[in-house]
């Protein structure tokens, strides 16, 4: 397979394990240089630290993607390693159940917070650094966005955010150097 990735920085969100690192992983094996971002720092460590031993270049950078601090912190570490950004594969989530009528604030907001602001923080922090170096990918993983199950009106709406919502609603086009959208 030849996904043209060789030299080009890949960050990953949520790449500890499951999506993400299968992912990670088949980036590295096409090339590319990966970044494996999650909020498990010791998963995100073994990870990179498998793929090094592969004779990969991947780094583990600790990132609570809810965080702005947190998201600008990946950004630079990563254009000091790599020199730029770009892809992006945004699949860091995670699910709270529970019905709405029971449903706590806390439990709402930690979803929202990670499955929906979480890529657009990260969309927001990489997208320069592909318009500037004229080439770039973002990927948003998502999977119930139009039908959630039943105690799942937090992690539904959040998917359905970014399948449907400000990032494809924003068509983000990145080539020669122009951005559009």
């Amino acid at each position: 397979m030849n996904l043209g990735l060789k030299n080009r920085t890949a960050v990953v969100t949520g790449a500890a394990r499951g999506i993400g690192a299968a992912i990670a992983r088949l980036f590295a094996e096409e090339g590319a240089h990966v970044v494996v971002t999650d909020i498990d720092k010791v998963g995100a460590e073994e990870k990179a630290a498998a793929l090094t031993a592969a004779g990969h270049a991947a780094l583990a950078i600790p990132c609570d993607v809810s965080d702005p601090y947190a998201v600008e912190t990946m950004r630079r570490q990563t254009v000091e390693a790599f020199g730029g950004v770009d892809i992006l594969v945004n699949n860091a989530g995670f699910v709270r159940d529970g019905n709405i009528r029971r449903m706590a604030i806390e439990d709402w907001d930690s979803v929202i917070a990670t499955n929906l602001t979480g890529p657009w923080l990260c969309c927001r922090a990489m997208l320069p650094h592909m318009v500037e170096g004229g080439w770039g990918r973002i990927v948003n993983i998502s999977s119930r966005a139009h039908w959630g199950n039943p105690g799942q009106s937090n992690y539904s709406s959040s998917k359905a955010g970014v399948s449907a919502g400000y990032i494809n609603g924003e068509v983000v086009h990145v080539s020669g150097g122009r951005y559009a959208g």
